[in-house]
């Protein structure tokens, strides 16, 4: 059962989420098979438990860097916020940013996104 579930959630992911059947799928399931769709680059910060030192802070990084589209991460393990600058058009969906931070050892608290500070170029 668990892989029809993941066959299903590629296909959804895939051809979009039309295909997702209606039983059984929790909006979360959903959430995760849809890409994200961006008209230009985002900033996404993350609230993250779990991170205790300098050392979890760059084994998260690590896992981070694995995105598609990735510009920039950088990770704050005293407050726990993680900060993302993905590219314009990155299909990094919230399902993909917590399975990324849970392979690392970690919990995602919440997630936010946002367009860049400072204009298209993302500069200060």
């Amino acid at each position: 059962m668990r892989n029809e579930k993941l066959l299903l959630l590629v296909a959804a992911a895939i051809l979009g989420t039309a295909a997702l059947p209606e039983v059984g799928w929790t909006q979360e399931n959903r959430s995760q098979a849809q890409p994200a769709v961006a008209s230009g680059p985002q900033q996404i910060e993350m609230i993250v438990h779990g991170l205790s030192c300098p050392f979890c802070a760059y084994g998260l990084e690590k896992k981070l860097r694995k995105l598609e589209g990735l510009d920039s991460v950088s990770v704050d393990f005293k407050t726990g916020k993680v900060f993302l600058l993905l590219q314009d058009g990155s299909k990094a969906t919230d399902g993909r940013l917590k399975e990324l931070v849970k392979d690392a050892g970690f919990e995602v608290v919440k997630i936010e996104r946002s367009a860049p500070q400072g204009g298209p170029s993302g500069g200060p």
